[in-house]
């Protein structure tokens, strides 16, 4: 049986297993993470960090996630920006000019569960 492990900050897993970091995402979008992350046959665990959250553990989960899933409509557009920098980064919404940095938009399950399920544990 598949293993999803919520983590919020300061928290961190030391398990194998895919590592997503979910950045800033809205109601909506975290609704439509959450039913395709049912879908999944990997065990995972799931970062969420909001604006509450402290940066620091943000940068830290930045790198050692396999996958991110940004919103890039979030206020802070200055880590939206660095985060899209990311070639692990894929995105949620619309990002208006930094599209040129990063072409990963998602637009079904589908995107999310092949990013997810290229990732050898």
């Amino acid at each position: 049986m598949t293993q999803i492990k919520i983590i919020t900050s300061p928290d961190d897993v030391y398990d194998n297993c895919v590592r997503l970091l979910c950045v800033d995402l809205n109601k909506e979008q975290t609704e439509f993470i959450s039913n395709t992350l049912k879908k999944i046959e990997n065990d995972c665990a799931v970062y969420i960090w909001t604006t509450d959250d402290d940066a620091e553990w943000l940068f830290d989960k930045v790198f050692k996630s396999d996958v991110i899933i940004l919103n890039c409509e979030s206020e802070h557009q200055d880590i939206v920006g660095w985060i899209m920098g990311f070639k692990k980064t894929k995105y949620l919404g619309n990002p208006k000019k930094l599209k040129i940095i990063n072409k990963n938009a998602i637009y079904s399950e589908q995107d999310i569960l092949q990013s997810l399920g290229e990732i050898n544990i």
